[in-house]
């Protein structure tokens, strides 16, 4: 049995397999507390996690700064229409929408 098997079981096979080991109290552990144990028990590795991608939050911007923002991306919009770039328009209209909504936040 290897730490990707216990992953995958349900929590009462977990609280068997605990059980078996004679440990107590297993009734009260949830998946996570089980699982520990059992891995420590059993002296299996635990993987390494992944760290996880923490999105860099954006400055806090003023309304004000939103809103000429909004109009800066409308001139790059039009300008991108009239060009006949559809990728770019819709690249631009998402930007918009979502400082709009930002800016509705901010309200």
């Amino acid at each position: 049995m290897d730490y990707n098997a216990l992953t995958h079981m349900p929590v009462n096979k977990l609280r068997d397999e605990a059980k078996k080991l004679d440990v107590k109290g297993v009734t009260g552990m949830n998946k996570e507390e089980l699982i520990a144990l059992l891995a420590e028990k059993l002296e299996l590795e635990i993987p390494k996690k992944h760290p996880k991608v923490i999105k860099k939050t954006p400055t806090t911007l003023s309304k004000n700064d939103l809103k000429a923002k909004i109009v800066e991306l409308n001139t790059q919009r039009d300008k991108a229409r009239a060009d006949n770039k559809r990728k770019q328009v819709e690249l631009l209209r998402r930007r918009i929408h979502l400082l709009k909504r930002r800016m509705r936040g901010i309200a």
